[in-house]
């Protein structure tokens, strides 16, 4: 059903492409930006690409039809899935969208996600009554999300605003014995007033993720508690960029408990979506409200690239489109507005700016 030395009209791209018979089975194909290497396999055409502009190469494949294909193709040249899409059409499209992409998430059982919790917790001489006070309440916290059906993998531990030393407690602590663990970890909390007045909570946050608290393919809540202004060495913004250098850009949220808004703690969290409130809140909502956002960010997704149309973004599970999901721009995410079930197949269809337009 190919058409040889005939123009194909790249749907979701930009410009064409043709594609000539080289051998019986073997095929080549010449597009804007470099050159396809096929065969025909089981009526489909596989082989790999070459990209000239970028320097790089990968494998794709294509089904035709009487009037364009469907091809899909990923980057490099080990076997895997093919997360990108490409569509073309004998007929000129009258309107260029962009770069289709699509993004393939097999979603895990809950028990097999993981989570890493740091709580940065200021100890100097005027915060008593503020660890104890999260102390008291921590439980609401733990319980938000340990009494689901199914605990995710979690890592949760305390460092001080001087010291990136970590005490931490794991899932295994919390199933073996619940009650012990929220004692020890209510023990934890309460750090001391001893430590320097020179509070650094981001630069021990960062030092602590640098040096193997958190696990490379978790998500990060840093909670950095403080009465005082942080006097870490670099801007809110630098550490932010550098935690996301360990992390990625949608895995790392800093939560804020402040007494200032010019903290450098409480910018981070405006800069990471993070939760935000005063030193003097009422503990129990706010820890609430935190162990909310833990589970709440556990059941999104975030997307490969910016979509350059929200409008076009379509979501398919296991195979059949759904519109119970909102587009998350702060996080460039798929926010879902119930749980996503162990063994779902998420699939979310977008177009990005073609650059070359």
């Amino acid at each position: 059903m190919i058409k040889f030395n005939t123009e194909y009209f790249i749907n979701n791209g930009v410009g064409s492409i043709k594609f000539f018979q080289i051998d019986k089975d073997i095929v080549a194909g010449i597009y804007f930006r470099g050159t396809i290497t096929a065969k025909w396999v089981d009526g489909t055409l596989k082989g790999r690409f070459y990209d000239a502009i970028g320097d790089g190469d990968g494998l794709i494949e294509f089904v035709f039809t009487e009037t364009g294909f469907n091809g899909k193709w990923k980057g490099g040249m080990e076997p895997g899935p093919m997360r990108g899409r490409w569509t073309g059409s004998l007929t000129k499209p009258e309107k260029n969208h962009g770069i289709g992409v699509v993004d393939t998430f097999n979603i895990k059982k809950s028990e097999d996600s993981k989570v890493d919790i740091l709580f940065v917790i200021d100890n100097s001489g005027s915060m008593g009554s503020y660890q104890t006070n999260l102390s008291t309440n921590i439980e609401l916290f733990i319980n938000k999300f340990s009494n689901n059906s199914f605990i995710p993998d979690f890592k949760i531990g305390v460092c001080t605003t001087d010291s990136y030393s970590v005490r931490f407690f794991t899932k295994t602590d919390l199933i073996t014995d619940k009650a012990q663990f929220i004692s020890n970890f209510k023990n934890a909390i309460m750090v001391g007033t001893s430590g320097s007045a020179t509070e650094k909570g981001l630069e021990m946050a960062w030092l602590a993720l640098n040096n193997n608290f958190s696990r490379e393919d978790a998500l990060v809540f840093i909670n950095v508690i403080s009465d005082e202004l942080d006097d870490s060495p670099l801007s809110a913004n630098d550490y932010v960029n550098k935690l996301k250098l360990i992390k990625g850009s949608n895995k790392v949220t800093v939560n804020a408990i402040h007494d200032s808004e010019s903290s450098k703690h409480y910018s981070a969290s405006k800069l990471t979506n993070g939760i935000s409130a005063n030193i003097k809140s009422n503990y129990g909502d706010l820890l609430t409200n935190i162990g909310q956002n833990v589970i709440d960010l556990m059941n999104t997704l975030p997307l490969s690239d910016k979509p350059n149309d929200v409008t076009k973004i379509k979501v398919k599970k296991n195979k059949v489109r759904i519109e119970e999901w909102k587009y998350n721009s702060n996080l460039n995410s798929i926010d879902f507005n119930s749980p996503l079930s162990p063994e779902d197949k998420i699939e979310v269809s977008f177009f990005i700016q073609d650059q070359n337009q």
